[in-house]
């Protein structure tokens, strides 16, 4: 992409913030791994920041249905 980021983002946010730093240090974590990954099927990671307290990371924007309605695969 160039450096630039997309008009369209997913957002993952923390529900609730972190109880301790070892929670918010896998945020972290998870984050990082997920922002070195380059791959066609993979959602892209563009930035991770603090929203009233909890954390968060953008995305890259894959349209379909929401995977909370998706059915596991038997």
């Amino acid at each position: 992409m160039g450096g630039q980021t997309p008009n369209n983002l997913a957002l993952k946010l923390l529900l609730k913030p972190p109880r301790d730093t070892g929670e918010l240090e896998q945020a972290k974590r998870e984050f990082a791994l997920l922002s070195k990954l380059e791959h066609p099927r993979i959602a892209r990671a563009y930035d991770f920041g603090y929203l009233d307290g909890r954390p968060y990371c953008t995305s890259e924007y894959v349209p379909g249905e929401a995977l909370s309605n998706a059915r596991a695969f038997a």
